[in-house]
């Protein structure tokens, strides 16, 4: 089985976002690094222009913020990956991936 990250992160995250609200989400790593976007104005692999505290490894629960990101106002949450099924979790490997929704206000 062959998992195509570009199309299933994508959908992953169009599915948790609010369909009858304006957004987007994206997946980024401990660097802000783009890993996966609903927008097509933010690019893979580019960098987020976001304070640190939403890429904190050490984070136990969500952050959330309302602030202007490119110019418009959003409520921006993060939350940490907790691992999934076929990653591993319990031998002190450490992949942090982080789920930031951009709601727009």
């Amino acid at each position: 089985m062959v998992f195509d990250s570009k199309p299933e992160f994508r959908a992953m995250l169009n599915d948790s976002f609010p369909s009858n609200k304006e957004g987007f989400m994206v997946f980024i790593d401990k660097n802000k690094r783009v890993l996966s976007s609903s927008s097509e104005d933010i690019a893979i692999l580019s960098t987020l222009d976001i304070d640190n505290k939403f890429v904190d490894s050490k984070q136990t629960q969500s952050v959330y913020e309302f602030l202007k990101f490119q110019d418009t106002d959003y409520v921006i949450a993060s939350t940490i990956s907790k691992g999934y099924r076929e990653y591993k979790t319990d031998d002190n490997y450490q992949n942090d991936i982080f789920a930031l929704a951009f709601l727009k206000i």
